[in-house]
């Protein structure tokens, strides 16, 4: 029988969280092929039809810039009105779909529409993007309305959109305030349209973000500490450090966050409150609501839009088609556009909420009792006193955490089961017998 190779599939879901973090639980790359159109909508039809008290967001996948960054991964297109046109079609027709499976029974807190820069879009654009929305779904009074975009395209005229229809927090990727190297990134903005868009939003009385890529322009630590005081200068409500990615160098991926660290010490001396361990707020702003690492292992997620991924709490996760065309083929069909999924239970969020505290804020073992059922946390429970029986995490009153690499940790509470599908897909399995990584935390 075939040894699993625990350092090579450890070490692919490792960048995978380097990648997005905090990671998809289950990895993606193990998820099914969508083959069961039925199955999936019956699995979403029966969430929506049972009272939920959970929390939940809507995030929106608008896949378009004006050019590709060149240290950019993900999925974007290249702009033009046509596309928009046809966007917006795809959209209004898989809120639809959504809606006969009973997604306006429940009142979302938080809508987030992720990109892709979202003010590329015409005004008109805009209009009918929001009104969308809004017809189509429900939402809390006071709910948190996000978008992520470019200084250089914010105006007068988008603001005065953005304001009408509630947006009330901007994400502004930045990444970087050297012209000249932003220029060898494709980049081409610069720091007067940084301050003239901060001034536009603020004065609208939308909170703004300013996001900064750790690592970027190298690991040079005058050179960043430069990078995140020119930011700190433009008092943003909220600023993220975001790690350079993807890194496979385990050397340059520890570079980056000791710089990551220095920043947030920067951040905090200079009256910003540490949320995470990649931003700070000012008050009385409170944070992004979706990227909340408690809202992240805790709430259900509906996605729209090309490459957008979905969470239904002890339910099932699954992700969109990536393919613009394929998306917007199978929503013209009146099917949903999904492209890949797995069905989760109880026990894959509680390793979720693990995976995702323990290097961070730690496990509470308060909070695991609270949170799922006893069958549930007696599970956990016994995994991670098995990891700190040896020495591979820490333990402070009811609190597990490591600061560590986390291979021990990753393979000690992922399912087995995870683990044997990617070292299968991958083919990562031990050449010889005595080939084993003990590395400890």
């Amino acid at each position: 029988m075939k040894k699993i190779d625990y350092k090579n599939v450890i070490s692919r879901i490792d960048s995978f969280k380097f990648m997005c973090y905090p990671p998809h639980y289950p990895i993606i790359d193990i998820w099914g092929n969508n083959n069961n159109n039925e199955k999936i909508k019956e699995k979403i039809k029966n969430y929506f039809e049972k009272k939920q008290e959970r929390e939940l967001g809507i995030y929106i996948n608008v896949p378009f810039c004006k050019r590709k960054c060149s240290f950019c991964f993900l999925d974007i297109m290249i702009y033009n009105q046509e596309a928009e046109k046809r966007f917006l079609y795809g959209i209004k027709n898989e809120i639809k779909l959504l809606n006969e499976l009973k997604i306006k029974n429940h009142i979302s807190n938080s809508l987030y529409l992720g990109g892709g820069t979202i003010s590329i879009l015409t005004n008109n654009g805009l209009r009918e993007l929001f009104e969308t929305i809004r017809n189509g779904i429900n939402f809390s009074k006071n709910f948190q309305f996000s978008l992520e975009t470019s200084p250089e395209f914010i105006t007068e005229k988008n603001a005065e959109i953005f304001s009408r229809y509630g947006v009330n927090l901007v994400m502004m990727g930045i990444q970087s305030f050297n012209d000249d190297k932003n220029k060898k990134f494709n980049r081409f903005q610069k720091k007067e349209n940084i301050e003239k868009a901060i001034r536009i939003l603020k004065n609208k009385n939308i909170y703004v973000n300013l996001d900064i890529i750790t690592g970027l322009t190298g690991t040079d630590e005058k050179e960043f500490i430069k990078e995140v005081i020119s930011a700190v200068n433009l008092t943003p409500d909220m600023i993220h450090l975001n790690k350079f990615k993807p890194i496979y160098d385990e050397t340059k991926k520890m570079e980056i966050e000791k710089l990551q660290k220095k920043g947030l010490t920067i951040l905090a001396k200079s009256g910003y409150k540490i949320l995470d361990e990649e931003s700070g707020v000012i008050s009385p702003f409170v944070g992004n609501t979706q990227g909340d690492i408690n809202f992240q292992t805790d709430a259900s997620i509906i996605s729209m839009g090309p490459n957008s991924i979905a969470h239904l709490y002890s339910s099932i996760r699954y992700k969109n088609y990536t393919n613009f065309n394929n998306y917007l083929l199978r929503t013209k069909n009146n099917t949903l556009p999904i492209e890949s999924f797995i069905e989760v239970d109880e026990y894959d969020e509680a390793v979720n909420y693990c995976l995702n505290n323990i290097h961070n804020n730690g496990v509470d073992l308060n909070k695991i009792k609270k949170l799922f059922t006893s069958k549930t946390y007696n599970k956990i429970l016994k995994k991670l006193k098995k990891l700190y029986d040896n020495n591979f995490i820490k333990k402070q009153d009811n609190i597990y955490k490591t600061d560590g690499d986390w291979f021990e940790v990753t393979k000690g509470l992922y399912k087995n089961i995870y683990l044997s599908k990617e070292a299968k897909k991958n083919n990562f399995y031990e050449k010889h017998n005595n080939n084993r990584c003990n590395k400890k935390v």
